[in-house]
């Protein structure tokens, strides 16, 4: 994490993105210990291929 967070300063980047799924509680307290934090939340709904499926 520290090499590729290095590169992004190098090349100009501000910021570090990422997707870690919400039930992941390791790695979300991995990445907040990083300096992570939430930005944004997405809301996903599963469609069953038929209906009534």
């Amino acid at each position: 994490m520290a090499a590729g967070e290095a590169w992004a300063r190098e090349q100009g980047y501000d910021r570090l993105t990422l997707t870690v799924f919400a039930g992941n509680a390791r790695a979300r307290a991995f990445y907040e210990r990083l300096g992570f934090g939430e930005e944004t939340l997405r809301l996903v709904k599963p469609l069953p291929l038929r209906p009534g499926a």
